[in-house]
């Protein structure tokens, strides 16, 4: 049976413990840099916690008959269904707003010069790198957990 294995720093302190194979204090830096700059991500995004909000808008088509050429006339039936939103927001009220904050959600933006407007998704850059983040080393965690 595996015993736990205790790694010391330079200072003679406990670093690290575990079931598996020796850390070295190299690999172990370079792991705490990697979380410093996460938690510097994270620190820099929209308070938690956060949610997926859905709002659900129905649609419709009516029954439309037309003929192409020569064939004969054809009847498309009637369809209906419903789009789905989803758009992330803060799983509290802002103070002030007096509702969610949207992490990630979608906008409507005046056109240059009266042009059409412009609808766009967005977030802030500091939620945007932090969503990215928490996806790649959440794949790069699963990953390893496959090869190890």
């Amino acid at each position: 049976m595996n015993e736990p294995k205790r790694y010391a720093n330079t200072t003679g302190g406990l670093v690290l413990s575990s079931w598996g194979d020796y850390v070295t204090l190299a690999d172990y830096l370079a792991l705490r840099a990697e979380c410093d700059g996460l938690r510097a991500i994270s620190d820099a995004a929209t308070p938690g916690p956060w949610v997926v909000s859905e709002r659900r808008v129905p649609w419709s088509l009516p029954e439309r008959t037309y003929q192409v050429a020569n064939f004969p006339v054809m009847t498309d039936p009637a369809k209906t269904g419903e789009h789905v939103e989803r758009t992330i927001i803060t799983g509290w009220d802002h103070p002030q707003a007096k509702g969610p904050i949207g992490i990630v959600c979608n906008s409507f933006c005046i056109g240059n010069e009266g042009g059409p407007g412009v609808h766009l998704v967005y977030m802030s850059a500091e939620d945007a790198a932090f969503i990215v983040a928490c996806v790649n080393h959440i794949r790069a965690a699963i990953a390893a957990g496959r090869e190890g």
